[in-house]
């Protein structure tokens, strides 16, 4: 793996006053956010409203914890971490911010989402990644993940061009 330099990164969960930068980032990534969100591909026709709501919606909900990667006060990549499909696990979901790809942010955020889930007693973190994500999948991988499962499932709201069913990845981190 290359050596990075990660010295300028901060790890850490969101709160009400990144709201601003979430928004840029939002704004600055829009095919990252329909792979993100179901609803992603509307982002474009967002307001300030709807931003507030889907930023609010993700803070407030009980069972999810939302955390950004910040090169310095530039949010880079969001992640979060809810209940997983079977007891005692965290699915992890995260992207990164247009224009930051390809610097091993995804892998440093992979790994901190994973070490704050096994920090809160999960004894796993489960990952679902479409097959044409080829950048997460090799992020997972260079994680040691083990790959559990395969299969096809209908789409769910992505850009255009992804109108067909979509083949998935699940991968699983063990405590």
């Amino acid at each position: 793996m290359k050596e990075r330099n990660y010295e300028n990164l901060t790890f850490r969960m969101i709160s009400y006053i990144d709201f601003e930068e979430f928004k840029r980032a939002c704004l600055a990534s829009p095919q990252e956010l329909t792979a993100f969100l179901s609803k992603g591909k509307f982002m474009e026709y967002f307001n300030l409203v709807d931003f507030l709501n889907l930023f609010n919606a993700m803070l407030k909900d009980q069972e999810t914890n939302v955390y950004g990667l910040f090169e310095v006060k530039t949010l880079v990549g969001v992640g979060t971490s809810s209940p997983a499909n079977r007891s005692f696990g965290s699915q992890l979901i995260y992207w990164i911010r247009n224009g930051y790809h390809g610097k091993g942010y995804g892998v440093f955020l992979m790994y901190s989402l994973i070490c704050r889930a096994i920090q809160n007693g999960h004894h796993y973190a489960e990952l679902i990644i479409d097959q044409e994500n080829i950048a997460s999948i090799k992020v997972a991988e260079s994680l040691g993940l083990t790959k559990v499962k395969e299969w096809t499932r209908p789409e769910s709201g992505r850009s255009e061009e992804h109108t067909s069913e979509l083949q998935s990845h699940s991968f699983i981190s063990y405590a």
